[in-house]
This record gives C-alpha cells, sequence and structure tokens, in this order.
C-alpha cells in the first residue's frame, strides 16, 4: 500500500521540536504528531481521522514510544502512515 502524504509542517519551540503530518494510506487517513524534546518527555501522537475520532473531539492518543504506538494498531496503513511520520521527524532532527 502506498502511503500519499498529504501536509506536514515543523516547528520549533522552546520545549522540542514538532513535526505534523496528515496522511492517507488505502482507505484510512491519520494525523501523526512527533514531538522531540531534550528538556521534556518524547511522545507520538496519533489521531486517526474516523468516527471515534470526530465523536472525541479530535483527541487521538499519545504514546511514550514508536513501539507503542506500532503495537497500538492492528491495520498495516495505520502503522505505516506512523513509521512514516517518525522517519520523518529523524530525518529533520539529523538535517
Amino acid at each position: 500500500m502506498e502511503t500519499i502524504i498529504e501536509e506536514t509542517s515543523e516547528k520549533t519551540l522552546s520545549i522540542g521540536r514538532y513535526l505534523f503530518a496528515t496522511m492517507r494510506c488505502g482507505k484510512h487517513s491519520a494525523t501523526i504528531v512527533v514531538c522531540r524534546s531534550e528538556k521534556y518527555r518524547n511522545y507520538v501522537r496519533v489521531i486517526v481521522h474516523n468516527a471515534s475520532n470526530r465523536a472525541w473531539n479530535g483527541l487521538g492518543k499519545e504514546f511514550s514510544t514508536i513501539t507503542e504506538a506500532l503495537a497500538a494498531y492492528k491495520t498495516e496503513a495505520v502503522r505505516s502512515m506512523i513509521s512514516t511520520a517518525y522517519e520523518m521527524a529523524l530525518e529533520s532532527i539529523a538535517a
């Protein structure tokens, strides 16, 4: 399955660097936020755009590590989007 990146943005604040990525893979779409910080905690927030997301006003789920985020989703499309966003965040930090 092909992951299509619809929109990305990066922000650097005093508390850390953020990567926001909105993606689509097959019939699934999600927004993934990757926070990398030296002073505070790192996290990955996954907001899958579905009925549950609309019912809870788009809060999504937050995970401490990429491993936890990948383990929480059984759909290969969502896992692919999480991995892609995390790789993009690592590349932007290295640059």
